[in-house]
């Protein structure tokens, strides 16, 4: 199981090893790479600070047309910049 290293008990794995079932892996090409810097440059000139893993994710769900669910304040403030 790839997706299970930190959980906390078997409840955790179970859970987290549905995800993976349930949740499609989306592919982080060169192409999608050039996206997330362009998009950090943005966030940058905007004055937005957010994790570059969030920007990562932020730049494969649109490149791939997905929705990106989350409860996380730094993706709304990447979204206004990339939208």
């Amino acid at each position: 199981m790839t997706g299970t290293n930190g959980a906390g008990g078997e409840r955790e794995r179970k859970v987290l090893r549905e995800f993976e079932r349930l949740i499609p892996q989306l592919t982080i090409d060169a192409e999608i790479w050039s996206e997330a810097c362009d998009l950090a440059r943005r966030c940058r000139a905007a004055g937005v600070t957010a994790p570059a893993r969030d920007i990562l994710i932020a730049a494969c769900a649109r490149h791939h047309g997905a929705r990106l669910e989350h409860a996380d304040g730094d993706f709304d403030a990447v979204a206004r910049v990339s939208a």
